[in-house]
């Protein structure tokens, strides 16, 4: 049976002057106030090709956002990007409980990061070591390479020697492979890479055991 303002006992407030808004003024608010998070997530989902999923993650942030745009200009994959930002970076934000712009890691050393280990140049997991030290430290990419020793071993007659170490050490591993089991092949790639302290291209030591799988 309510149907009215006054059903409910809402009554305009007596000390209270009624005003009306220029649509002028109300332009002139709106155009003084940041991008907000829903303009903002568009933005770049239209700008940059951000899935929705990493959009709604990064606007939850504005300086997280804004880091973004920053390193997504230095010629960088974009899913890479939002990748290692709303996964490895997130996490260490969320550790300190701090603030992207309270970091020791700038937008720069993060490209960096990534295009080493997309490069080859780091395993993931020695790139991941380098970011959570960078946070901290604010050391540059190659000294932490050089200092912990990270780079990856490229050349194969090395890497060779130890597929071929490996391989003789597991017969039946071995055997798995030759009757079609091609999954097998990575543990193979794994004791390979124990060997060398994690200092290999995974793909690489793959594709030298089909080689030497191929050669009989």
């Amino acid at each position: 049976s309510k149907e009215q303002a006054h059903d409910y006992r809402y009554f305009p407030e007596p000390d209270l002057v009624p005003f009306t808004l220029t649509q002028a003024a109300i332009d002139e608010v709106a155009q003084g106030l940041t991008e907000l998070p829903y303009a903002k997530r568009r933005r770049l989902i239209d700008q940059y090709g951000v899935t929705e999923y990493d959009a709604l993650i990064l606007v939850q942030d504005r300086l997280l956002a804004d880091f973004f745009e920053a390193a997504v200009t230095m010629d960088v994959g974009v899913k890479q990007l939002c990748n290692w930002m709303n996964g490895p970076l997130l996490k260490e934000l969320n550790d300190r409980g701090g603030r992207v712009d309270e970091l020791k890691l700038t937008p720069a050393a993060l490209v960096t990061i990534i295009r080493k280990v997309d490069g080859g140049a780091l395993s993931n997991l020695a790139g991941k070591d380098i970011l959570a030290d960078i946070v901290s430290s604010g050391k540059s990419v190659e000294a932490l390479i050089q200092e912990k020793g990270l780079a990856q071993v490229f050349d194969d007659a090395t890497l060779l020697a130890v597929v071929d170490e490996v391989m003789r050490d597991n017969p039946q591993i071995m055997e798995q492979i030759r009757a079609g089991k091609a999954n097998a092949s990575g543990f193979l790639v794994g004791q390979a890479m124990k060997k060398l302290q994690g200092k290999a291209n995974p793909k690489k030591l793959n594709e030298l055991i089909q080689r030497r799988m191929s050669d009989g």
